[in-house]
């Protein structure tokens, strides 16, 4: 099956009823399944499977049609980041313009949950999450019943009170300051999701910035692990397949955090 093309088709439909043009659902589902070659005969039910309350929304996300499309041929049904792969989500972090912070909060949420697929719970991973004062830009909500098996996110759930990761995603010209640590420090004393944030910048932070992350670390009552482009490769290509990879990087950045003044 070509995944690109479901999302292609997805990202047409999205434009168009930007428009305004409207749309009942159902026709929605019928212009993606008939751009795949699906019996039409198999709508029905794929439809009802997917709605059965027969509520009428509008899709409104990849994610649901991935789902549906999974009940048509029997699979188990794949996230987005799964269904994307590692070389796509790849070209999409190197393609993505610079200065477009929604594209980079997307493709940065794809990365995390390709690469830490293992422990997300990718059904209720949220963008632009409600919080007091903004909105928090991914919150990737963790697999606690699983954790114990893994060493570092074990240690850090009994640490700071781990149940979801924050993560705030910048794509700007210039480094992240400290602001923009205040900015996560503040969404994680408000939202009260666990006190694990992932600040990501795509140019890299400032001294200051450093400085702040170095002592929220070593206060040991949060913690906030600084990510760069490169580091979001290094997830993809190192460690999309492999928990111990990416509990090492994490681990190696909270241990620089802690390090950071000795230098």
């Amino acid at each position: 099956m070509n995944w690109m093309l479901v999302f292609q088709i997805w990202t047409n439909v999205r434009k168009w009823s930007s428009l305004g043009l409207g749309s009942d659902p159902y026709d929605f589902l019928l212009t993606i399944l008939n751009g795949l070659h699906i019996d039409p005969a198999e709508v029905e039910s794929i439809w009802y499977a997917a709605d059965p309350f027969r509520t009428g929304k509008r899709l409104d996300s990849f994610e649901k049609i991935l789902k549906m499309k999974a009940l048509i041929d029997g699979e188990e049904f794949e996230t987005p980041a799964r269904v994307l792969g590692t070389i796509d989500i790849l070209q999409e972090l190197l393609n993505c313009p610079p200065g477009d912070g929604t594209a980079f909060e997307r493709v940065t949420e794809l990365a995390l949950c390709r690469s830490l697929s293992y422990i997300v719970d990718q059904q209720r991973v949220r963008r632009k999450y409600p919080c007091p004062d903004g909105f928090i830009d991914i919150v990737l909500p963790l697999r606690l019943e699983i954790l114990e098996a893994y060493s570092l996110w074990s240690n850090w759930c009994r640490r700071f009170n781990l149940r979801s990761l924050v993560v705030e995603a910048k794509n700007t010209d210039t480094s992240s300051g400290y602001s923009n640590v205040g900015q996560i420090l503040h969404y994680l004393n408000r939202a009260k999701l666990g006190n694990v944030g992932l600040l990501v910048s795509r140019n890299g932070f400032t001294e200051s910035a450093m400085k702040d992350l170095h002592g929220i670390a070593l206060d040991n009552k949060q913690l906030i692990i600084p990510l760069d482009q490169s580091d979001l490769e290094r997830l993809l290509v190192d460690c999309a397949d492999s928990p111990c990879a990416s509990m090492q990087l994490l681990r190696e950045k909270e241990t620089d955090l802690l390090h950071l003044s000795a230098r």
